[in-house]
This record gives structure tokens, sequence and C-alpha cells, in this order.
């Protein structure tokens, strides 16, 4: 068998092999709530999720009913969900809605509410 032509063409060949870092951010949402009850969605879905602590998996339909208990209209819920999806403080699981329960916090403030 002969050898193949040598060419004097070079073959440069390059492989990139990135890092990659993934930066966590933890930060506390605050949201104050008004006297007689949450102003914003935001507000009155994070209550609701923490006033049913013994519930770890729900759906949209058990949430717009547990915030039309309180009274409370559901616009804008599915916007909401899809926020705290995005900072886990809900996640998906077969279909249903997992509530991360360390990730909401009730803080009772005291003081004294003059009523006439």
């Amino acid at each position: 068998m002969s050898n193949p032509p040598v060419s004097e063409e070079i073959l440069k060949v390059i492989q990139v092999l990135p890092d990659i870092e993934v930066h966590i951010y933890n930060p506390t949402i605050i949201i104050p709530n008004g006297l007689d009850e949450p102003k914003t969605m935001k507000g009155r879905l994070a209550v609701v999720l923490a006033n049913h602590r013994r519930v770890s998996q729900t759906s949209i339909r058990r949430l717009r009913k547990l915030l039309e208990d309180h009274a409370w209209s559901s616009e804008g819920l599915e916007e909401m969900v899809d926020f705290y999806l995005r900072w886990e403080i809900l996640t998906k699981k077969n279909g249903h809605l997992i509530i991360n329960h360390k990730k909401i916090k009730l803080i009772h403030e005291p003081g004294d509410i003059i009523v006439e």
C-alpha cells in the first residue's frame, strides 16, 4: 500500500470548553399589607399560601377558591403563579403546584390600632 499524498494545508481544530457559573440570589420580598387586606395579588396569594401550611400541593383552581373565600378578587392569579414559579416559591410536579413553605414567612408586627 502506498502512503496518502502529503498536503501542505494545516487542519486546525479548536475546542472551547467553557465553565458555567450560576449565581443564586435569595432576596426577601417584603409585601406590606394594609389594615384590612393586602392591596396586590402578590400579597393576597402570599397570605393564602402562608395560611395553608398543612397543604403541600395545590392547583390554580384551588388557589382561586381560597382567594374568593377571603372575598378577594382572583384577577391576575395566573400571572402571579408564574411569578411565584420563577422565584421557586411554587414548583410544578405531575400537574400540581407544590408550595415551598420554607420560602413563605408570616411576620406578625405588634402594635395598637385605634378604632373609633
